[in-house]
């Protein structure tokens, strides 16, 4: 009945009056004092307390001042297993400590300085989904807007126990919920904890590739796993998600995503050339590694494309000495080489099957997946769309050839993103065009670029080209 009462705000605030909250916690003690067959009662004595805490600054006060986050965590470390309500005293425990730590900052350090690391830590290795996302809830509620427990959590004790819970997350069977998307974003995205996440993943999580060694002495025990892919995963699904708010992102996980990239594709392409690609697929340890460095190149590009789309400004990381806006990202990440990475990439994958013919090509036949090529065309587009310089450096890199052999007339998918491309290419670009002139009296082979069906249209007093589709 008390339950169901302070379930509405009156009722909240009628048992706030008569101070009930305080006789709820020592039933609480009472009931982890007794060696009881189940925890059910503990559990209703628990949901009790948080529904009088939801959003009630009486209760919530008056739970500070009866110690009710120690009786809360011993609670919770007093449940050994997952039968007979424990895993339920664990959620709701956690439920209560996330209503309560909303209601400001001496209730979060409250929360943080009882919990943070050893209890938080352990109830990562219940090892429970339900539970792994409410911490995620927890550890949100109390680092969002507070830089002190922000460096904590970049301390050796916080890499590691965030570490633990995207391990977990990936290991626990069922979905997980929204709010380690929201940890992510905050620590990750928006703060400068990518790099310190992702090697403590490393060390916590990489699976063991002798195999991988004894078999082909080149490759080595850095190689990618699955828990980086997935922490790429959820960065990915974050930045992706139609009501995320695409407003900033820090410095330093802008240029980590572009140092990813380039590294796995140049990891890749080594390997290729190496003749490493062609694995034995019976050998399941050296198949996960290869999929999962697929996988994190994918992942990469992926976040990349997302960073650019949208005009999405640079901040320093929360807690650093400013928060000044420094620009776009896409300026940041053009000016740390984006488009020498994609030339790079695309040049090394080789001409279309089309023009193959005409060209001493060296190529290496073999793509990390279906579509890269497609991906990477697409983006060197976007990169030169309205950018005179971008266009030049393409130029100056004798990349021009390069771009127009993607308009192959027998991948039709792939001429179409070849065209729109080149027309960013040449769009309002004389010297460009005129380099284009010069390929051709060279008799270089380049794919028509007009014609009917798909084309690209030069306006010569203007030098406007524009990307064009006639029956």
């Amino acid at each position: 009945m008390l339950i169901e009462t302070c379930k509405d705000e009156k009722g909240r605030f009628t048992l706030g009056r008569i101070k009930i909250l305080p006789v709820v916690v020592n039933l609480a003690k009472f009931l982890m004092s007794e060696k009881l067959s189940t925890h059910y009662p503990l559990y209703l004595s628990l949901k009790l307390i948080r529904n009088l805490c939801a959003g009630e600054i009486l209760n919530q006060d008056l739970f500070i001042e009866v110690d009710g986050v120690d009786v809360v965590a011993r609670a919770i470390d007093s449940v050994k297993g997952k039968k007979n309500y424990g895993l339920e005293v664990a959620r709701t425990g956690l439920e209560l400590l996330g209503n309560f730590c909303r209601a400001g900052e001496e209730h979060k350090n409250a929360v943080w300085s009882r919990l943070f690391p050893g209890a938080f830590k352990n109830l990562v290795k219940i090892g429970d989904r339900d539970v792994v996302n409410v911490l995620c809830m927890v550890v949100y509620a109390c680092c969002d807007g507070s830089y002190d427990i922000m460096g904590q959590l970049r301390g050796v004790h916080g890499v590691q126990f965030v570490a633990e819970l995207v391990g977990t997350s990936m290991r626990s069977p069922g979905k997980f919920e929204d709010w380690l998307l929201e940890l992510v974003d905050l620590i990750c995205v928006k703060g400068s904890y990518f790099v310190p996440l992702y090697k403590e993943l490393r060390m916590q999580y990489d699976v063991s590739v002798d195999c991988a060694i004894n078999s082909f002495k080149k490759l080595e025990k850095g190689d990618i796993k699955q828990v980086h892919v997935f922490l790429l995963i959820l960065v990915s699904q974050r930045l992706s998600k139609k009501d995320y708010v695409r407003n900033n992102v820090s410095k330093e996980f802008a240029l980590s995503i572009l140092g990813l990239f380039k590294k796995a594709g140049s990891d890749f392409f080594s390997k290729a050339k190496s003749g490493l690609v062609a694995i034995n697929p019976l050998d399941v340890r050296l198949r996960c590694n290869y999929d999962s460095e697929v996988k994190l190149l994918r992942q990469s590009i992926d976040i990349l494309w997302e960073l650019c789309l949208y005009d999405i400004k640079v901040i320093c990381s929360p807690g650093t000495s400013s928060s000044t806006a420094e620009g776009s990202v896409f300026e940041l990440l053009l000016s740390s080489g984006l488009v020498d990475h994609l030339l790079d990439f695309l040049d090394q994958l080789g001409p279309p099957a089309a023009i193959k013919k005409f060209s001493a090509y060296a190529q290496l036949d073999v793509c990390p997946y279906v579509g890269f090529d497609n991906k990477i065309v697409v983006f060197i587009g976007k990169c030169m769309e309205g950018r005179k310089h971008v266009q030049d450096e393409v130029r100056r890199k004798g990349a021009i050839l390069l771009l127009l052999q993607q308009c192959d007339e027998d991948n039709l998918a792939l001429r179409m993103v070849g065209l729109q491309t080149v027309a960013h290419l040449l769009d309002g670009n004389r010297e460009n065009q005129e380099a284009l002139a010069e390929l051709r009296r060279r008799r270089e082979y380049v794919p028509k670029l007009a014609g009917p069906g798909m084309g690209v249209k030069i306006d010569r007093e203007t030098l406007r080209a524009t990307f064009t589709v006639r029956p």
